[in-house]
C-alpha cells in the first residue's frame, strides 16, 4: 500500500557553515609555509649544485689535487692526441678538482668519428682519456650544397665524416652506392641496417684475396635489403662484375678464389661477370669478342 509523504518526511538540505577569517588566515599561512620551505629546498639544491661544480667539495673530500699537468690518451682507432689538443678537446690547465669530466666526455662523443669515450681523474694532476672509434667498412659520396663529400660507413651502419687519420684507409676502400641516405631530426644520417653484411664481405675479401680486393672500385648495395634475393654487386677496376649473396660470404670467397686462380693462367680480362649468389655453383659470363 502506497504511503503518502508529508512535510515532516522532507529532509532539510545541509547548510554550509561560514568560514571565519581566522580559519582562512590559518590556511593562508600553511600555504605560505609550504611555498617558503619549497623555495628553501630549491635554493639549497641550486647552491649545492654550484658548490659541486666549482670543485670545492671534491677538493675537500678527495686526495690533494694539483694543477693539471698530464693527459693520458688511448684510442683503438686513428685519432691522435695532437689533433684533439689542436682542436680544443682537452681541458684548460687548471686545478684537477675543477675539471668537469662529464662535460669533457660529452664533448668528445660529439666528434663524428668517436663511438664512445671514458674520462677519469688520476690524482694529483692527471686526466686519463680513452676513446673507441668507428671503423670504416666502405666509403660513401654525400652531396651537400652542390658539393660531394666523402663519408665513411661503419660496421654498425653509422655514416660519419672522417676527421683524423683515415685518409689512407679510405683510399683503399670501395665506394658504396645504392644505400639510403636519410637525415634524422638531429641532422645526422639514419643508420644503415645492412652495413654488417658489407663489413663482413670487405673483411673476408681483404683477408683472403688482398691483391684482388684492391681492384674493387664500387659496391652496389641497392638489392641488399631484398627479401627474395639480397645481393651485393662489386665492380672491379678490370671491369669485372661480381655478384655476392648476403649469406655464406666465406663459401662465396672460396669459389671466387678458385675461379681467379684458374683464370689467372688464361686471361682475367675475358671475364665479364661472376655470379656467386647461387648456393651450389658459380656462373661465369665471358665477354663477347668484338669483330
Amino acid at each position: 500500500m502506497r504511503q503518502d509523504k508529508t512535510w515532516k518526511s522532507l529532509k532539510a538540505s545541509p547548510v554550509k557553515k561560514p568560514v571565519s577569517w581566522r580559519a582562512r588566515a590559518r590556511r593562508f599561512f600553511k600555504l605560505l609555509k609550504f611555498v617558503f620551505f619549497a623555495g628553501v629546498l630549491c635554493a639549497a639544491g641550486y647552491w649545492a649544485h654550484k658548490f659541486y661544480k666549482s670543485g670545492a667539495l671534491e677538493r675537500a673530500i678527495s686526495p690533494t689535487a694539483d694543477t693539471l699537468k698530464k693527459i693520458e690518451f688511448k684510442t683503438d682507432g686513428a685519432i691522435t692526441q695532437k689533433w684533439l689538443g689542436k682542436n680544443g678537446f682537452f681541458p684548460e690547465r687548471k686545478n684537477l678538482a675543477e675539471i668537469d669530466v662529464v662535460a669533457l666526455r660529452r664533448k668528445l662523443e660529439n666528434v663524428p668519428q668517436i663511438k664512445s669515450a671514458e674520462v677519469s681523474k688520476i690524482y694529483p694532476d692527471t686526466i686519463r682519456i680513452s676513446v673507441s672509434e668507428y671503423k670504416p667498412a666502405a666509403k660513401v659520396a654525400v652531396r651537400q650544397d652542390s658539393k660531394f663529400y666523402t663519408y665513411a660507413l661503419s660496421r654498425e651502419g653509422r655514416f660519419f665524416e672522417p676527421v683524423c687519420g683515415l685518409e689512407a684507409e679510405l683510399n683503399g676502400l670501395p665506394w658504396v652506392v645504392g644505400v639510403p641516405l636519410v637525415r634524422s631530426r638531429g641532422g645526422d644520417f639514419e643508420p644503415y641496417a645492412y652495413a654488417e653484411k658489407i663489413y663482413e664481405l670487405a673483411v673476408c675479401a681483404k683477408k683472403r684475396l688482398p691483391a684482388h680486393y684492391k681492384t674493387w672500385r664500387v659496391l652496389n648495395a641497392a638489392e641488399l635489403g631484398s627479401i627474395t634475393l639480397p645481393i651485393m654487386l662489386v665492380l672491379t677496376s678490370d671491369g669485372i662484375k661480381i655478384v655476392f649473396h648476403s649469406n655464406d660470404i666465406e663459401g662465396q670467397i672460396d669459389k671466387l678464389e678458385y675461379i681467379l686462380k684458374y683464370y689467372e693462367r688464361e686471361d682475367l680480362s675475358q671475364i665479364e661477370k661472376i655470379d656467386l649468389s647461387l648456393p651450389s655453383k658459380a656462373i661465369i659470363t665471358i665477354r663477347q669478342s668484338r669483330k
